[in-house]
């Protein structure tokens, strides 16, 4: 952790108004340390913090002890795209295979006409540079609270996109396809007239007929 000062400021004074009442410059470092000092042993942090005040005090904790804060992704920001046609359009070109913004689109017709995967929170017509500006690639980020660090592996379908850590792939693509398997047996089930009831999700006691409906449909 830096030696140097949290805030150069006299002690007593205020440093922000919260609902508890003024915080004090002394308070404020006191309450930056105690964080500081039990933050996770990490270099990237994700600052969730919903009051003003104890986004501050996250943020500051993190620098004191040289950690890099991830700031989360803007969702109140529906009045300014992060990417329009013409860019959606070259990154496709340059080899991309997918957009996710948690911000908006501009061109929104146009970009759902190239035919490719794209994910967004809000469209509107302005441009990104009223609101947004490129920083940085290949870094981790926070996407609708998400934290996603390169190399994770995103999968989306028309109902959203989810990211998945590259460290959990296979298991979680071996536990989907169990679970596809147990609801083709279920939607077959129901299709031919049995009620839901244990068949979703499968109780204990129709596990041997699951199993037996899975049997016989590799022999066939």
């Amino acid at each position: 952790m830096t030696s140097r000062p949290v805030i150069e400021r006299p002690a007593d004074d205020v440093f922000a108004a919260t609902d508890r009442g003024p915080i004090s410059v002394a308070q404020f470092c006191a309450d930056v340390r105690w964080v500081a000092e039990r933050l996770p042993d990490c270099t990237y942090l994700v600052n969730l913090c919903q009051s003003r005040y104890g986004f501050m005090v996250v943020f500051f904790a993190a620098a004191v002890s040289r950690r890099i804060t991830l700031l989360p992704g803007r969702r109140d920001v529906a009045d300014a795209a992060t990417i329009g046609d013409i860019f959606a359009t070259r990154a496709f070109v340059r080899g991309a295979t997918g957009i996710v913004t948690d911000g908006a689109l501009r061109d929104t017709p146009a970009i759902a006409a190239i035919g490719k995967p794209v994910y967004h929170f809000a469209s509107h017509g302005a441009t990104f540079g009223r609101q947004h500006m490129p920083f940085s690639m290949d870094e981790p980020v926070t996407c609708a609270g998400v934290f996603v660090v390169p190399g994770d592996v995103i999968v989306g379908d028309g109902e959203g996109a989810v990211c998945i850590p590259i460290a959990l792939v296979e298991e979680v693509v071996r536990d989907a396809l169990v679970q596809e398997e147990r609801e083709a047996f279920a939607l077959e089930c129901v299709q031919a007239g049995e009620p839901s009831i244990d068949l979703f999700p499968l109780a204990p006691n129709r596990v041997p007929d699951f199993e037996a409906w899975k049997a016989a449909k590799n022999r066939s």
